[in-house]
């Protein structure tokens, strides 16, 4: 049985992930690992991902549901009432809301799926440029702008150069037996 895991994503990283430019995904290690130090040397022990080779994961975005459009013509050619808008299809039209958090994105409402190929472990600046482009980023000093924005805060920024997680991720179908909307 595939072992299925949330991941959530901004809207400009649901982009890229569906269109395939964004194949890799990086997430801190917590805790991050403290150094022993032996006579020889210094080891570090850092805890199993949270995700494995194998696992899918569902994409959590931010989403609305249509509420209809109140066209007096039947039919219209709009979406039928209750259908999931994803705010990632719409950037720049807050209108169309009220969004709801992908935090509260429940499962039936999911549309993206990603299958874990690998993953390793590595600081961060220890990104390649090869690896940023498959962050979806344009550039390491993207990607850089990127982990800052999201990590730094937590005291995870970049000049700390913490422990990563980096996943390798491939789009894959619906698992068999996902809940239907």
């Amino acid at each position: 049985m595939t072992t299925c895991h949330p991941i959530i994503c901004a809207p400009t990283s649901v982009r890229a992930l569906r269109k395939g430019l964004k194949t890799q995904d990086r997430r801190p290690v917590k805790p991050q690992p403290k150094p022993i130090v032996f006579a020889c040397g210094e080891a570090w022990i850092v805890r199993t991902p949270h995700w494995q080779p194998g696992d899918v994961l569902w994409v959590r975005e931010a989403w609305a549901v249509f509420e209809g459009c109140g066209c007096s013509d039947a039919p219209c050619g709009c979406l039928p009432t209750g259908s999931t808008l994803y705010r990632a299809d719409y950037p720049g039209q807050d209108d169309l809301g009220p969004w709801r958090p992908s935090i509260h994105m429940p499962r039936r409402r999911c549309r993206t799926f990603l299958l874990v190929e690998s993953v390793r472990v590595q600081r961060i600046q220890e990104i390649s440029e090869a690896d940023a482009l498959a962050e979806g980023c344009a550039s390491i000093s993207e990607f850089h702008s990127l982990w800052d924005a999201l990590y730094s805060a937590r005291g995870l920024g970049w000049d700390k150069n913490p422990w990563a997680w980096a996943y390798t991720l491939e789009l894959t179908a619906k698992p068999k037996g996902w809940p239907e909307v």
